[in-house]
């Protein structure tokens, strides 16, 4: 399978030092639906990302860019971090749990904690998973 990109065009709002700012509006994957106004389903969000470049002093707020994530790399990463081992906590908390002696709903309540315990510990390393994220930018040409 060979690695694909996700690309999305925005505004630069600032630039820090070498990190550029960029503010772009992500359309949910039904965007293009003709059915999106009857289902309710399509969406879209203004989102913000820091890209981290040598080159940041080249751009400028206002200027128009392209934003890229090399896909191949975050996908399975990312599934398995949000859905995949929560799953595991869950169920690896539940069978402890009621192994133990614990009444069911005890159980579950604790099974359910365990993947908010996770779920923090996530939010707690969201800065160094996040540096793991890479994102390239371009200048747009008129």
């Amino acid at each position: 399978m060979g690695s694909t990109e996700v690309r999305h065009c925005g505004e630069v709002v600032c630039v820090r030092g070498n990190v550029v700012v960029v503010r772009m509006t992500v359309n949910s994957a039904c965007g293009a639906c003709r059915a999106r106004g009857v289902c309710g389903a399509g969406e879209s969000a203004e989102k913000r990302v820091e890209v981290e470049t040598d080159m940041a002093g080249e751009f400028h707020a206002g200027d128009e860019v392209m934003v890229a994530l090399r896909s191949s790399s975050m996908g399975p990463r990312s599934v398995a971090l949000a859905y995949v081992a929560p799953f595991f906590v869950l169920a690896a908390s539940l069978a402890g749990l009621t192994a133990a002696g614990v009444g069911e709903g005890a159980a579950a309540a604790g099974a359910l904690g365990g993947v908010a315990v996770y779920y923090a510990a996530l939010y707690l390393l969201r800065d160094k998973i996040g540096k793991s994220i890479k994102f390239t930018i371009t200048k747009q040409t008129k």
